[in-house]
């Protein structure tokens, strides 16, 4: 029968997992790789007790590529380098347990570390908070585990340049994702945080390490403690994903270029014979191998920090056959993914049955909003500090992006989302309003509590936390504290501030304006406070882009723009109308709502 547990059923475990993900039919994938149906099922449910060909692993990976297209099950990857070296370390592991009187020893695959490390059975505490430093990460991942003390130096030895082997950071991570799944708030960004900058630095360090880089005093004095000193604080200034959300192409950038300041450093200190840009490659690759063997079984890490582009590649346009994604469903999908199949409370899934807007009772039926909302493209601003926010030629400078639930879903995993309100601009009609609904509808209730807030409905005098009471007060009949809100569950608070523009209105005639021009920084200090009294709060504010220089905007804030509605979008809603209502058509005679006939009036469309 073969074995049932070890490495070789967990390698066969990931393909089973690839393949389902995929979509794909045994029958299907047995075809394609020439073999019978119950050899694949033996493969992929680990009915074998050897490890199974690299021909056949890579004739499952690319199968899969080409059935499903280019994105992957989450936490999984296409990528073969991943694949051939997951498969190596299972044939190290199954050649040591075949040599006789050595049933235990290690596998030998990869560097290990200078000694050997036993992991307690006891799971670490969660974090308190996000640490901001290659030592408070390494911290956060140890959990005060005694096996793994002293960490944080052994990594960065290669850094040392004495030609010495840093530690192996994947024993550490063992269990990790374990760990972000029972986390919550503060401490699962923690967590995601801790792992991205401890990942970064420790590929830089083992491609050091793989270069055998030793100082050279001919070059010049080493001052104590650099390039360490200097190379750690250099790689520690990088915004990683799960830091502050950006595209992968972004990232990449980011991540090479540090690469390539810290080459040149050790370059310049005893890597006289070593090519910089070599050095920084390597670092890369080594980077991505590392960053792949956490994220594969950590979802909310893929979502924030992984570094392959999306099939709609930033700046595509979107073509007149593309099936575009409708009612934010992408963003239930991935928050579903760690969340153990939660849904968001009644009281706000119910909004997915509702009309996009009001009708006649003799006329067609409106489409329901889980129905009939196209998502949105949008653009994401470089500069949320730009007196250009409120122009549209201004806004044309940035990419066009059209992976909108994908954003939200990994923003709302990031330290930055506490600390600075995400803004939404948009045009009238735009669905600012509906797209507020959406998100409270799409959102754990295992994770997230989530209020919506209407200013337009407001005194325009309270404050943040004011309105936030109201608007609790008028939803529920009762007079509920904030600070009693999901007390003591670990949940994240997410405040939807609809219709900020309106406030600005209907404010216009008060003799405090310029307490409603720092609103937004107001919002900041709210979070910030919530945050360090152990309730990260995330708030997302939606306003008409025209006011959006009325306001100033912090720092740490986010700021995007919904984009009026494109010929395929104009497209899809009417397919959806047709599709709801032929019958109100043909028995009325009247023509079916086309995509032509809805171009003139987009912006309504769009509402």
């Amino acid at each position: 029968m073969g074995e049932t547990s070890g490495a070789v059923a967990d390698f066969c475990g990931l393909l089973r997992r690839l393949v389902r993900g995929c979509g794909i039919p045994q029958s299907d994938l047995a075809r394609a790789l020439h073999r019978s149906e119950p050899t694949v099922s033996a493969l992929l449910n680990a009915r074998r007790a050897t490890p199974p060909s690299w021909d056949d692993v890579l004739g499952v990976v690319d199968y899969c590529r080409t059935r499903s297209g280019p994105r992957p099950p989450a936490g999984l990857t296409f990528d073969r380098g991943w694949w051939r070296l997951r498969l190596e370390e299972v044939e190290a592991n199954a050649a040591v347990r075949a040599v006789p009187g050595r049933p235990g020893a290690r596998p030998r695959a990869g560097r290990q570390p200078p000694r050997a490390r036993k992991q307690p059975a006891v799971a670490p505490p969660p974090p308190a908070e996000v640490a901001v430093d290659f030592a408070g990460a390494i911290e956060i991942l140890v959990g005060g585990r005694q096996a793994f003390h002293g960490l944080a130096e052994e990594v960065l030895e290669p850094l040392r340049l004495t030609g010495g082997t840093g530690a192996d950071l994947r024993p550490v991570l063992e269990g990790f994702a374990e760990r972000v799944r029972s986390s919550h708030g503060t401490a699962r960004t923690a967590l995601l945080c801790a792992a991205d900058l401890a990942v970064l630095v420790a590929a830089f360090c083992q491609a050091v390490s793989q270069y055998g880089i030793v100082y050279d005093p001919e070059l010049g004095p080493m001052r104590d403690g650099a390039p360490t000193v200097d190379i750690v604080t250099e790689l520690e200034h990088v915004t990683l994903g799960s830091t502050r959300v950006g595209t992968p192409a972004g990232r990449r950038h980011e991540i090479e270029t540090a690469y390539s300041y810290a080459a040149d450093l050790v370059h310049g200190a005893g890597a006289r014979e070593t090519d910089p840009g070599d050095l920084a490659r390597t670092a890369w690759r080594r980077y991505e191998t590392l960053l792949d063997h956490v994220l594969w079984d950590c979802p909310e890490l893929r979502l924030t920090s992984h570094t392959e582009d999306p099939p709609e590649a930033v700046e595509q346009p979107t073509s007149a056959d593309q099936k575009l994604p409708t009612a934010l469903s992408a963003l239930a999908d991935l928050l579903e993914q760690f969340a153990d199949g939660a849904k968001a409370p009644d009281r706000h899934r119910h909004l997915l049955r509702a009309p996009l807007a009001a009708g006649e009772a003799s006329g067609p039926r409106i489409p329901t909003l889980g129905a009939g909302y196209v998502d949105p493209a949008f653009r994401v601003a470089s500069y949320t500090g730009s007196p250009g926010l409120s122009r549209d030629d201004w806004w044309l400078r940035m990419p066009l992006r059209d992976d909108f639930a994908e954003f939200l879903a990994a923003y709302l995993l990031t330290d930055a989302a506490t600390h600075g309100p995400l803004v939404v601009l948009g045009h009238p009609g735009s669905g600012k309003s509906l797209l507020t609904q959406l998100i409270a509808a799409r959102l754990p209730a295992s994770e997230f509590c989530c209020q919506r807030v209407e200013l337009r409905h407001l005194p325009a005098d309270l404050d943040v936390r004011g309105q936030i009471e109201e608007a609790l007060w008028r939803s529920t009949g009762r007079h509920t504290p904030w600070t009693e809100v999901t007390a003591g569950s670990g949940v994240v608070r997410v405040v939807l501030l609809d219709g900020f523009d309106e406030l600005l209105q209907a404010a216009a005639d008060q003799s405090e304006p310029q307490r409603h021009y720092d609103y937004l920084h107001s919002v900041e200090r709210f979070q910030r406070n919530e945050s360090e009294q152990g309730r990260p709060t995330i708030v997302i504010v939606t306003s008409r882009t025209v006011v959006a220089d009325q306001a100033r905007t912090p720092a740490a804030g986010r700021v995007v723009r919904l984009e009026p509605f494109d010929d395929v979008r104009c497209r899809t809603l009417a397919v959806d109308v047709e599709h709801h209502e032929s019958p109100y058509f043909l028995d009325t005679g009247l023509r079916f709502l086309t995509a032509e006939a809805l171009r003139p009036h987009r912006e309504l469309a769009a509402s």
